[in-house]
């Protein structure tokens, strides 16, 4: 699958800040848009889901919504997620929002 812009710009901003990035990570229809770990981990973290097109296109809203993070968190992730509007009004912020999330 091909990165967003958005998904690119953010995973861009987070190798700046010394983490390690990978797109697409996940089976089937289970992925997760950005997974997140630091340098000195091989365990990703940090899980962004994205509101691209297959977000949208997910008929079934329990699952992308509630059944998706909830199975990332129980595999001790941090979940995100970033909307396109949000970030275009200010990366910063959510970057902020997001970096501080999955460091406490």
């Amino acid at each position: 699958t091909e990165m967003s812009v958005v998904a690119e710009q953010i995973a861009d901003e987070l190798r700046q800040r010394g983490y390690v990035v990978e797109p697409d990570v996940g089976q089937s229809h289970f992925r997760c848009n950005l997974a997140v770990c630091r340098p000195d981990s091989e365990e990703y973290e940090l899980g962004i889901i994205l509101d691209g097109a297959d977000y949208y296109q997910q008929r079934d809203l329990l699952e992308r919504d509630l059944m998706k993070p909830r199975l990332l968190r129980a595999f001790g992730w941090q979940v995100a997620v970033v909307l396109t509007k949000d970030w275009i009004a200010d990366c910063d912020a959510v970057l902020t929002e997001q970096l501080e999330h999955a460091e406490s």
